[in-house]
């Protein structure tokens, strides 16, 4: 049974993402299974930074969301800067859906959070500009 609402089934269908939903210890994530990675950041590998293409990204799903807004997101595998740093503010991780997840502390405004109207099309475009800005 899914947990999302039908707009963005059909977003995410129309578009052709590739996701899954996973429920565990009453949490909710949708977990997109591929999406672009810009080519500044890279993911260490047997300790080299190694060019990706793409990554999984997982974004938490909150209790009456769509009209409770979206908060932060996380990425697998860990994503780093083309000198090794971190990203600003994507530092912490989270276990979940049996794997370790790197945490983007990415907070919305409550004005730019659409209560009852925006969705998954409007956060996904946050996400990309969070990772291409990173």
């Amino acid at each position: 049974m899914s947990f999302l609402p039908e707009e963005d089934r059909n977003f995410l269908a129309d578009k052709q993402i590739k996701y899954r939903e996973h429920e565990e210890s009453n949490q909710r994530g949708l977990i997109i299974e591929a999406m672009s990675v810009p080519g500044h950041l890279r993911a260490l590998v047997n300790g080299v930074l190694c060019a990706v293409k793409a990554a999984e990204i997982l974004v938490m799903i909150p209790a009456g969301y769509n009209t409770a807004r979206l908060d932060s997101f996380y990425t697998r595998p860990h994503l780093k800067r083309v000198d090794g740093s971190p990203p600003n503010c994507a530092t912490g991780s989270l276990n979940f859906a049996t794997t370790e997840w790197q945490f983007w502390s990415r907070h919305l405004d409550e004005n730019v959070w659409r209560p009852g109207v925006d969705g998954m099309e409007m956060y996904l475009q946050l996400i990309r500009r969070a990772l291409e800005t990173a």
